[in-house]
């Protein structure tokens, strides 16, 4: 299936579109074009509410340690995701572009 990116134009302010709608479209759009493959959705669904639900939660609860294996857990399954579809995690690509590196994905002209 082809989730199809919003272009500059698609962007534009309309009246029958709010603007932070098509933000949040291209960026869904954008999330949903890397995260193709079953077994790394999968593992993103569970990797994600780890790190930004379930160890918050564990913070406020202060209990530490699970914390920070739900943090350090979820992240590692978002990764390994990553791994499975040899593609660059957005924070990977963020990082590159912030020093001015290639931000490619693998297999697209990337190193």
């Amino acid at each position: 299936m082809r989730f199809p990116c919003a272009t500059r134009k698609s962007l534009a302010l309309r009246r029958d579109r709010p603007y932070a709608l098509a933000m949040f479209k291209k960026a869904y759009n954008n999330w949903r074009s890397r995260h193709r493959n079953k077994t790394s959705f999968a593992l993103h669904m569970v990797g994600i509410p780890a790190c930004f639900v379930a160890a918050p939660i564990f913070l406020v609860t202060q209990m530490w340690w699970w914390a920070l294996a739900a943090f350090v857990g979820g992240y590692a399954l978002q990764f390994l995701g990553h791994a499975i579809e040899r593609n660059r995690s957005g924070e990977e690509l963020l990082i590159r572009r912030l020093l001015g590196m290639n931000h490619d994905q693998p297999g697209k002209g990337g190193k």
